[in-house]
């Protein structure tokens, strides 16, 4: 009977020496990676917001709209937005910072006279710290109009076409033609504009257009000249509701 007794007690006594040891090891672990952690911290990743003022004046919410007439035909367009979003971006080059994002997508359809045509013509909106781009194209048109960049905010006299460890280079040449004071269309007057010239002549793609850009109300006149694809158009603003 005694035998027993010292033969459990004696198990009792490696169980807790079993536990004791384990709670140990796993100590020792952690103390291990926590070390291992503190000599080889994770990197900071450096990160580049939008800039304030860009994003306070062009970050345009679903609900926006902007009614458009051409002067050359006297049609009238609605250009709405459909999608606003923001996301955060490392570049896949392998840098060790990140990019803020926003994407805003805006359709253009026909809505004077009886619309004409079923051609679905499509804005998207990309900001960078503080650039602007600019893409264009609609169902018809296999090449894409990229205005990349297409402006920076706040209104520089150049176009700035580096971005950190980014380099933007497309076959579209740009200058800005003037930034103004005020300026007038239809009517209404609108500060701090901006004159925005992208044009490009090449096999599979031929354009010169003309923006006004005013932190006011976006883009308030246009001017598009896409020979190959036979658009002409002089888009004038005439109303407008921006929710940002």
């Amino acid at each position: 009977m005694a035998s027993g007794i010292i033969k459990i007690w004696c198990c009792f006594e490696i169980k807790l020496l079993d536990d004791y040891c384990m709670k140990n090891i796993t100590l020792s672990v952690l103390i291990g990676i926590l070390i291992l952690n503190a000599c080889n911290p994770t990197p900071k990743v450096t990160n580049y917001p939008i800039n304030a003022d860009l994003k306070a004046a062009f970050y345009y919410q679903i609900g926006t709209y902007w009614i458009y007439r051409d002067s050359i035909s006297g049609m009238i367009d609605s250009f709405y937005v459909t999608t606003s979003g923001e996301a955060n971006q490392i570049p896949s080059n392998g840098s060790n910072y990140s990019v803020d994002n926003i994407t805003i997508q805006i359709l253009e359809k026909n809505i004077s006279p009886v619309p004409t045509s079923s051609t679905l013509y499509c804005w998207d909106y990309f900001y960078q710290a503080n650039i602007i781009f600019i893409d264009f194209f609609f169902d018809n048109n296999s090449h894409p109009t990229e205005y990349r960049p297409f402006i920076n905010y706040p209104f520089q006299a150049t176009i700035t076409t580096e971005f950190y460890a980014m380099t933007y280079s497309y076959l579209a040449y740009k200058n800005i033609n003037n930034i103004y004071n005020n300026y007038v269309v239809n009517g209404n007057s609108f500060t701090n504009v901006a004159e925005i010239n992208h044009w490009v002549v090449a096999p599979i793609m031929s354009y010169n257009d003309v923006f006004f850009i005013s932190p006011e109300a976006g883009i308030i006149k246009m001017r598009l000249n896409h020979p190959l694809d036979s658009l002409y158009r002089v888009w004038e603003l005439q109303r407008w509701h921006i929710v940002k």
